[in-house]
């Protein structure tokens, strides 16, 4: 797929993503993990080697490519989020086929839909995606009957707990209790 967009565009993945996705959404932060790159406050990863922390060697972007490589906040990961509420980042009905379930071949259903795995969180329909690389663990659940997004990140590949973790947020948030709406 990046290799398309490179032909199509004329321009590196990168600088494809900083002007379509990043930049018109505000995403000031997130950009390709090059550790060449000077960026103040920069986490390092870490990961554990006989029960001992370790330091991660960083992952390139030419590496990675488009499978990952991105560094990101918090902050930017809740614009990202918030994008895709609207059609800002891709049309509405791309965005519903991106949480719908695959058919597949047999005529059964798959819970995956473009890069996300659907699911039940706290017995509600949730959409995630989980990542990482070498040094960092990334979870990012939708509560899709609400505008509840959980982002868990680490900076230890060890944390193997990020779905636990963001259920747990995710318990202490009814919409339906705060408006007094007990359906």
């Amino acid at each position: 797929m990046g290799m398309l967009i490179e032909e199509v565009s004329g321009e590196s993945v990168w600088e494809f993503f900083e002007r379509r996705i990043f930049k018109p959404i505000g995403m000031n932060a997130t950009r390709n993990s090059d550790p060449g790159t000077v960026i103040p406050r920069r986490a390092q990863g870490y990961g554990k080697e006989s029960g001992a922390l370790v330091t991660r060697d960083p992952v390139t972007a030419s590496a990675a490519f488009t499978q990952g490589a991105l560094m990101s906040s918090v902050l930017d990961m809740a614009k990202w989020d918030a994008a895709l509420l609207t059609a800002q980042v891709l049309p509405h009905d791309l965005l519903s086929q991106m949480w719908t379930p695959v058919v597949l071949r047999d005529g059964s259903e798959y819970p995956y839909g473009f890069g996300w795995e659907l699911s039940q969180t706290n017995g509600r329909v949730t959409v995630v995606h989980g990542g990482s690389l070498p040094g960092f663990r990334t979870y990012m659940m939708r509560v899709m009957d609400s505008r509840l997004t959980v982002i868990a990140l680490t900076n230890c590949d060890c944390t193997r707990e990020l779905p636990a973790i963001a259920a747990r947020i995710a318990s202490f948030y009814d919409p339906r209790q705060q408006s007094g709406d007990n359906r």
